[in-house]
């Protein structure tokens, strides 16, 4: 398990069991996680939105926005056992493969 999840599994073990067994439905959802994943893109979207029109934004609510959209990802990806990292890897390999002279 990578740290991002590590880190997350640490929190919702201190959540009541209530709170926890909703969200270990989710988990198993895709569906579900690829739209909350929009939904959190969304909101990181709106927030440059507001800065670009000049609006005071927090970095902290950025910095939170961002956190969970990789949550999001995180989860989706360890629901189709896709390691991220090595994905990564393969696409910036691919791009540079696309792109070399």
């Amino acid at each position: 398990m990578n740290r991002i999840l590590e880190l997350r599994e640490r929190c919702l073990k201190r959540l009541p069991p209530n709170v926890l067994s909703k969200y270990r439905q989710t988990e198993l959802d895709a569906f579900f996680l690829v739209i909350a994943l929009c939904g959190e893109v969304g909101e990181l979207a709106n927030l440059f939105k507001k800065m670009r029109r000049g609006d005071p934004i927090k970095m902290e609510a950025i910095v939170d926005e961002m956190a969970d959209v990789r949550v999001y990802l995180e989860l989706l990806a360890k629901l189709h056992g896709v390691d991220l990292e090595d994905a990564v890897e393969a696409k910036l390999e691919k791009i540079v493969e696309r792109y070399r002279e």
